[in-house]
C-alpha cells in the first residue's frame, strides 16, 4: 500500500491543496463508479480560494435516483424548463408512477446540480 500512496503523493505534489483535494476526490469518484456499488463515500469540501480547503464532511452518496434512470433523467429535462418543482414531481409521478419518481427535494438538488455544471462549463 505504501508504494501505491507514493506514486499518488508524487503525482500531487507541487499542486495547490485545493487543487489537489479536486483531483483525490475526483480519483475516488471513478474509483467508486467503477466499482458499481450503490453504497458509496465521497469527500466534500469547500474552497474559500486557492490556498486553503476545508472538508465539511463525509457523507453517503451515489448516483442519485434521477442519474440512475435515463428516461426519467431526459423526461425531467425537456419538462423544466416549463414547469414548476411541483409540477415536474406530479408529472413524473403521472408518467413513471410513485416508486420510480424521486422526492421534491431531490429533483430540487438535482436541478441546483445541474445549473451548477452548466455554470461552470460556461465559466461564469
Amino acid at each position: 500500500m505504501k508504494p501505491a500512496l507514493n506514486k499518488v503523493l508524487e503525482a500531487i505534489d507541487g499542486l495547490p491543496t485545493l487543487d489537489a483535494l479536486k483531483t483525490l476526490n475526483n480519483a475516488m469518484a471513478r474509483l467508486l463508479d467503477k466499482d458499481g456499488s450503490d453504497n458509496k463515500k465521497e469527500l466534500v469540501f469547500d474552497g474559500a480560494d486557492n490556498h486553503t480547503s476545508q472538508l465539511l464532511y463525509y457523507s453517503s452518496v451515489g448516483r442519485s435516483k434521477i442519474r440512475k434512470d435515463p428516461e426519467l433523467q431526459d423526461y425531467i429535462h425537456d419538462i423544466a424548463r416549463h414547469m414548476m418543482l411541483d409540477e415536474i414531481r406530479q408529472a413524473c409521478v403521472e408518467r413513471f408512477g410513485e416508486e420510480r419518481t424521486p422526492s421534491r427535494s431531490s429533483i430540487s438538488r438535482y436541478l441546483q446540480k445541474i445549473r451548477r455544471e452548466l455554470r461552470k462549463g460556461e465559466g461564469l
